[in-house]
């Protein structure tokens, strides 16, 4: 629609407020729009919004899940037209391949760059909170930007887990950081179920005196090796520590003929001393290293997988016909064979296993008792050759 005043083309515009659908956008008609919103009509999702002050902003619209979003593009001004296009048809590039759109964070980069920094210098063992993070959250919705996250990704990222030991631990790493965006308002509600996953039943697994003597055999004969898994599981069978305190054992940990780990080191974050016999120095390779029982490029702690099918405790229970089993099992087998043969002091066991022990024995006897479980742990190992 135009007018000719003074042999001059000048562009009118419908008085009415509403989207402009007819003039193709060039630089002179976005300084000549009235207040409203107004499309472009050769790019998909473009737009300029016209306040009542004059100030015009180049927007895209674009639906990501079902959900509308609108971004901000630039300033008319401050950016061309041009450039708006642009990068309206990267940000429709983008979603049309699953992909985080321009200018926007996804979930990943705000729990890297402003969540973690601040949450790992509260929890005693990062580490772990960060492995389920990147192993069971990050695969679902990490690279969906934050504000686009919807609860029904949340809840099919959830059902995945099922009735697993871990899941309650995964829900309390999901949760933590859903429920921090939410209160410094980087999302307006965190799309996280209310209620975690059902509790899985307590395992009760003790391997039978047959089955754990056929486990130490069978890592005793393959350690030492380049591979740490067996010797990791045959320190795991003798002292009944947990999974991740013997494989990341460190050689400055080693103090004789005993092993001191540090209260960081403990799930009760108490100091814990556990002797060491024969043959467990045997197993072990001794390198130039700062890890006992080092990964295949030696420049950290050992990180294979012991859980899952593809574990370690899977293979082996399915080579030496035995049933399935979890490192954590060990310990549950240790102190049942350790009362089996004897030992009926439950004091030495919970000791044994660094179990935080209550009433006044836990508050004022600091006695570790070293040499009574030294010679429990050597009849232990007399009874497994």
């Amino acid at each position: 629609m135009s007018e000719q005043v003074n042999d001059r083309k000048i562009v009118s515009f419908p008085k009415k407020r509403g989207r402009f659908k007819d003039t193709p956008f060039t630089e002179k008609v976005i300084r000549e729009l009235p207040v409203g919103r107004h499309s472009d009509p050769t790019q998909r999702g473009l737009e300029v919004r016209v306040t009542p002050a004059g100030a015009r902003t180049y927007v895209v619209r674009y639906s990501r899940y079902g959900k509308q979003t609108q971004k901000a593009l630039g300033r008319a001004g401050e950016i061309t037209l041009k450039e708006a296009r642009r990068r309206a048809a990267a940000a429709h590039a983008a979603v049309d391949g699953h992909r985080p759109v321009e200018g926007t964070q996804t979930t990943q980069q705000v729990f890297e760059t402003l969540y973690w920094p601040l949450r790992k210098s509260q929890l005693k063992r990062p580490r772990d909170d960060m492995s389920h993070w990147s192993r069971k959250v990050l695969p679902f919705i990490g690279h969906i930007p934050l504000t686009e996250v919807r609860p029904d990704d949340c809840a099919l990222m959830v059902s995945s887990w099922g009735a697993t030991a871990g899941a309650r631990n995964f829900f309390r790493v999901a949760s933590h950081f859903w429920n921090w965006a939410e209160s410094v308002r980087l999302v307006d509600r965190s799309p996280m179920p209310r209620k975690p996953p059902v509790a899985a039943k307590h395992r009760d697994r003790v391997l039978t005196l047959d089955e754990v003597r056929k486990l130490y055999r069978h890592c005793r004969e393959y350690a030492p090796s380049l591979n740490s898994a067996p010797a990791i599981m045959l320190w795991l069978i003798v002292t009944g520590l947990r999974k991740q305190e013997v494989a990341e054992l460190r050689w400055s940990e080693l103090k004789g003929d005993t092993i001191d780990l540090a209260g960081s080191r403990m799930k009760n974050g108490k100091p814990h001393s556990c002797p060491i016999v024969d043959p467990l120095m045997d197993t072990v390779l001794k390198e130039r290293c700062p890890w006992v029982f080092p990964n295949g490029r030696r420049n950290g702690p050992y990180g294979g997988q012991f859980n899952g099918k593809e574990g370690w405790s899977v293979k082996w229970a399915e080579e030496l016909g035995i049933d399935p089993f979890n490192p954590h099992d060990l310990r549950r087998t240790l102190a049942t064979h350790w009362a089996e043969l004897g030992i009926s002091d439950d004091d030495l066991i919970e000791r044994q296993l660094a179990h935080t022990r209550k009433g006044i024995a836990g508050v004022y006897n600091r006695s570790q008792r070293l040499e009574e479980r030294r010679q429990a742990m050597v009849d232990w190992v007399e009874v497994l050759r």
